[in-house]
C-alpha cells in the first residue's frame, strides 16, 4: 500500500506585507536604561526598504517607557525604548531645620555690616544696598530649587511596543510587537 501524503504542508507562507522586529537588546533594563532592536519590512520574503515606521508603548503610565524609530521612513531601522531614570531630592538630616533658622538673622547681622546703614559721611550706599540685595535674591532662589519631590523613575512592569509599518503600493498596514520588562 502507498503511502498517504498529508494534502497541508509544513511550511506556513508569510503575510504578502510584513514586519519584523527582533528581540530587545536588552530584554530587562532597570529605570534609566534603553534597549534596541532592528526592524525590518517585507513583501513575502523581499526585505523592502520604503516604509513609513511608528511605533507606540502599552502601557503608557507617568514617566512610562517610550520608544522612537530611526529612520522613520525607511527599513531597516532602529527601534529604540527608552526608560526615565530616578530622580532625586535634598533630603534633610535630623537637626538641620536649626541651621535653617539660624540662617535668616545670620544673612540680616551680616547685611547691616556690609553697607546697608550709612558710611561715615551720611551718604547712602546705594550700589552695595543694590548688589546685597540681588545676592540675597538670588541665594533664596537656591534654597527653593533644593526641596521639592523625587520620582522612582519609570515604574516597574512588562511593556509592550508595538511597531507598525506602511507601505503606499498599494497601502498596507502590518505591525508586530515585542517586549521590555523595566525591573
Amino acid at each position: 500500500m502507498a503511502a498517504q501524503v498529508s494534502p497541508v504542508s509544513d511550511y506556513t507562507r508569510p503575510p504578502v506585507f510584513y514586519v519584523s522586529a527582533t528581540p530587545l537588546t536588552p530584554s530587562s533594563v532597570n529605570p534609566g536604561g534603553s534597549a534596541t532592536s532592528t526592524v525590518t519590512v517585507y513583501v513575502g520574503t523581499i526585505p523592502v526598504t520604503t516604509a513609513a515606521l511608528s511605533c507606540s508603548v502599552q502601557p503608557s503610565p507617568p514617566l512610562g517607557a517610550t520608544c522612537s524609530i530611526n529612520p522613520t521612513s525607511a527599513a531597516p531601522a532602529t527601534l529604540t525604548v527608552s526608560t526615565f531614570g530616578p530622580s532625586g531630592r535634598l533630603l534633610s538630616r535630623p537637626g538641620s531645620g536649626l541651621l535653617y533658622a539660624l540662617g535668616l538673622p545670620l544673612i540680616g547681622l551680616v547685611a547691616t555690616g556690609v553697607g546697608l546703614g550709612s558710611n561715615q559721611n551720611g551718604q547712602k550706599r546705594k550700589p552695595k544696598t543694590v548688589a546685597l540685595a540681588c545676592v540675597l535674591l538670588l541665594a533664596s532662589t537656591f534654597q527653593t530649587a533644593c526641596g521639592g519631590s523625587h520620582s522612582s523613575g519609570t515604574p516597574a512592569g512588562t511593556y509592550t511596543i508595538t511597531v507598525t509599518a506602511t507601505a503606499f503600493v498599494p497601502v498596507n498596514t502590518t505591525f508586530t510587537t515585542t517586549m521590555l520588562t523595566v525591573q
